[in-house]
């Protein structure tokens, strides 16, 4: 892969004047979409002590980048409460959704499955040039888990 995609898209992120910015205090998140209520600006923070690859940088990138497309429901992030959970979850799944039809796009995957007898979860995430990680989660948004 090179760089080249991890290229194009903070080109594109610069473009739509989206922030990223290295957050090294989280903890557990390799990174954080935000959007300020007052500015209406949205922000990425990424973890880079968390961040192994750059396919990996690439998928937790187009994942935060996916937030800001689908919009992000505001929540109590602090919160337990049910309602803020549920929140955060639906944020989350329209997020990843988003971002596995950018990376890994539905007729693609179909057409590699098509030529290929035998199907390796490293030998489709390379293909696509993702982690593996990420392409079970495409596998299982496509239903093919």
């Amino acid at each position: 892969m090179g760089c080249k995609k991890l290229y194009d898209v903070y080109s594109k992120l610069e473009e739509e004047n989206i922030a990223v910015n290295s957050v090294s205090f989280l903890k557990e998140e390799k990174a954080v979409a935000f959007k300020s209520p007052e500015s209406n600006v949205f922000w990425i923070g990424i973890n880079h002590n968390r961040i192994h690859s750059e396919r990996e940088e690439l998928c937790v990138i187009m994942e935060e980048k996916a937030h800001y497309d689908v919009g992000i429901v505001p929540n109590n992030f602090l919160s337990n409460s049910y309602c803020d959970r549920l929140t955060r979850e639906k944020n989350e799944l329209k997020a990843k959704k988003l971002a596995v039809k950018r990376l890994v796009p539905k007729d693609k995957l179909l057409n590699y499955i098509k030529d290929h007898y035998y199907l390796d979860l490293d030998e489709l995430a390379d293909y696509f040039e993702v982690t593996p990680q990420f392409m079970k989660q495409a596998l299982g948004v496509y239903g093919l888990n």
